[in-house]
């Protein structure tokens, strides 16, 4: 399971926007840093899902990217520019990938789709 987190498990604030992760009983079993190295700047995380191989696809309001996130090493790269028309975030809301790799993204009353080529 997965949730966005502002505070560590002892309660402690965290320095730097992190997705915690959880077994099914609630226990943390990982924290996943989701700024790429060097960067600043207000992230809001609203939605995010893991596709097959267990990379996590998390949506950033904020920024109108999708941020790709390993497990165990964190930040891999990013997608998407603030914008209208074509690929380009105006709103971005949500996220979905189904079991074929298609990710679908919901962006304002737009829905995107996408195949994946991260395969």
């Amino acid at each position: 399971m997965y949730c966005a987190g502002a505070n560590d498990i002892s309660g402690q604030p965290y320095l730097d926007n992190v997705i915690e992760v959880f077994d099914t009983a609630g226990a943390s079993l990982n924290t996943i840093h989701i700024r790429k190295p060097g960067e600043t700047g207000l992230i809001d995380i609203r939605d995010l899902d893991i596709d097959n191989s267990g990379r996590i696809y998390a949506v950033d309001i904020e920024s109108s990217k999708v941020r790709l996130l390993d497990e165990e090493s964190g930040y891999i790269t990013s997608f998407g520019i603030k914008g209208i028309g074509g690929s380009n975030f105006n709103t971005i809301h949500g996220i979905a990938i189904s079991p074929t790799g298609t990710i679908a993204i919901t962006d304002h009353g737009t829905i995107h789709l996408f195949t994946s080529a991260l395969k």
